[in-house]
């Protein structure tokens, strides 16, 4: 049992960190894996900015269900 909740933190601590890390540095990974051309069409002009933050917030968000026992 003790592995288990150990592994769900870790887990969790890795995606925190995951995410904090792709707010941060939002601008280098963009420009470090170029522009989504599906966002900035459906999205509009500048949009791979905003998503790629969004993806690093349901990093955390899926983390965080999966340190709680929900995934």
């Amino acid at each position: 049992m003790q592995l288990i909740m150990f592994s769900r933190i870790l887990i969790f601590l890795v995606a925190l960190g995951l995410g904090f890390v792709g707010i941060k540095y939002n601008y280098w990974i963009v420009k470090t894996l170029g522009k989504s051309a599906w966002v900035e069409q459906k999205l509009g002009s500048g949009a791979t900015f905003g998503f790629y933050k969004l993806v690093a917030i349901a990093i955390m968000i899926l983390g965080f269900m999966h340190l709680i026992g929900v995934i």
